[in-house]
């Protein structure tokens, strides 16, 4: 894992910095190049932050297991990554919006794989 992911970073920002980054990826064409490795900067990122920070977030002992499970899921790219955005909706009070949300479950929805968040 990325020892130095999301130094600096707090829950709130991190949030919005991780749900930006996982619909481009959904939309981009580089998921396959760079989609495993982002998945996993991201994931080390968040166990950074529910190690050091889980103060911050909002119900934790709701939240952490949830981002815990997606951090050691065998998925990789842009499902773990949209995985992971619904696995943090709602610990800060920075939630997605409903339109976002439904995109990330649509995108899940039509992978065709299983699994819930």
């Amino acid at each position: 894992m990325c020892r130095n992911a999301g130094i600096g970073m707090g829950p709130a920002k991190a949030v919005g910095v991780t749900t930006y980054i996982a619909r481009w990826l959904q939309v981009s064409a580089f998921d396959g190049y760079i989609g495993d490795m982002v998945a996993e900067y991201f994931s080390a990122m968040w166990a950074r932050i529910i190690q050091n920070s889980r103060a911050l977030l909002r119900s934790p002992n709701i939240f952490v297991p949830r981002i815990q499970t997606v951090i050691d899921s065998k998925e990789n790219g842009s499902m773990k990554m949209a995985r992971l955005v619904l696995a943090i909706d709602g610990a800060t009070d920075r939630p997605l919006s409903s339109d976002l949300r439904k995109q990330f479950e649509l995108f899940i929805d039509s992978t065709g794989r299983t699994g819930t968040v």
